[in-house]
């Protein structure tokens, strides 16, 4: 299922920022433990008075902040050390939150991005927490710091489908656009 947020501009939050509803975060930038630790302290703050609702926003936006942490190929190089790029957009409608975030991918990776979003999306929620804790027994097996579960936990919090578009850049990269949307409530 390859959707996009019907109004996601590739890779520039600069055309939300005039919308008659200003967006709760949007964000372009280096992605590095500090800034994602702060953003997400704002976020939690600003929706406090959304309950349970702004925690899974919370969470969903720490899975997707970390995953431009870890696999963005566009990065920013400092003295001290290379943070990796992306784009992050939180907005908040009428009945949900939306999270949409863009950064560039290797274009090698294409089809395995795609093909892991097609099958988070087809996966009943049983099925999800089984492949979830696969992968963490994978990940285990293989020594690995990390299970790799970040679209698998995006999907569980959210309890809705993501959405995505990879629109190739060059033969090098991809940009790699998903969006998960939080429903406020129940």
């Amino acid at each position: 299922m390859m959707r996009q947020a019907t109004h996601f501009c590739a890779y520039s939050p600069y055309a939300f920022l005039e919308k008659a509803h200003p967006p709760v975060l949007c964000y372009q930038g280096p992605f590095e433990q500090n800034i994602i630790s702060t953003m997400g302290h704002e976020l939690r703050h600003s929706t406090a008075s959304h309950g349970y609702a702004s925690w899974k926003l919370f969470a969903v936006f720490v899975e997707l902040a970390q995953n431009i942490h870890f696999h963005a190929v566009e990065h920013n190089q400092t003295d001290l050390q290379k943070e990796p790029v992306g784009v992050i957009l939180v907005e908040e409608l009428a009945h949900s939150f939306q999270v949409t975030t863009a950064n560039l991918v290797p274009a090698t990776s294409i089809e395995k991005i795609q093909n892991r979003c097609e099958a988070v999306n087809q996966l009943s929620p049983r099925e999800l927490r089984k492949y979830k804790n696969q992968l963490l027994s994978n990940a285990v097996e293989d020594n690995l710091t990390g299970g790799n579960i970040g679209l698998v936990q995006v999907v569980l919090l959210s309890q809705e489908q993501i959405f995505f578009e990879i629109k190739p850049v060059n033969a090098e990269v991809a940009l790699f656009i998903l969006t998960s949307v939080i429903k406020k409530g129940n």
